[in-house]
């Protein structure tokens, strides 16, 4: 059987959430922007746009403009569905391409016999259920942004900040 989770929190993720938590300020909000500015500088990347999940990670970056139009998406055979459902739902062809059966990753021999001129993603991160879209280009992440919240140009504010009084609980 092969293990899909296998959370690994030590103590100073644990301090990191629990921050998180005691700042009332659970969505895209400082503490995501830092993640995305430090995910792309390990990405060695301009841009990250940190997603609810790999799906929306995925939808969004065939969104963005001058992606939909390749012809293909290259997608692992060891992934859910919903990554073909996605790339379908956009226009493109899945093209899915096997994995290492030792490692697990896409076989690097495959997947340059897959592809075209006009395959372009990856999938370069797992988190459970949350998902990132990386880019070099300010006006992808432009419009990954806008179409994540939904056109909103703001941060929603609820003026809670009350989640730190039960943070206790989890301790």
């Amino acid at each position: 059987m092969i293990p899909i989770v296998c959370p690994l929190l030590g103590s100073e993720e644990q301090e990191a959430v629990l921050r998180v938590f005691a700042s009332g300020q659970l969505a895209q909000r400082e503490h995501v922007a830092a993640f995305e500015r430090r995910f792309a500088e390990v990405c060695h990347l301009r841009e990250a746009v940190a997603t609810s999940s790999r799906t929306a990670a995925l939808h969004l970056a065939l969104l963005a403009p001058g992606i939909a139009s390749c012809d293909e998406e290259i997608s692992s055979s060891f992934s859910f569905v919903a990554n073909a459902d996605i790339i379908l739902l956009v226009g493109v062809t899945p093209v899915i391409v096997d994995i290492e059966p030792d490692t697990y990753p896409l076989d690097p021999s495959l997947v340059e016999s897959a592809l075209i001129p006009h395959s372009n993603s990856t999938k370069n991160i797992t988190t459970g259920e949350g998902g990132i879209v990386t880019t070099n280009d300010p006006e992808i992440t432009q419009h990954v942004r806008l179409l994540g919240s939904h056109e909103q140009k703001e941060c929603y504010y609820s003026g809670c900040n009350r989640a730190s009084k039960y943070i206790s609980i989890f301790r």
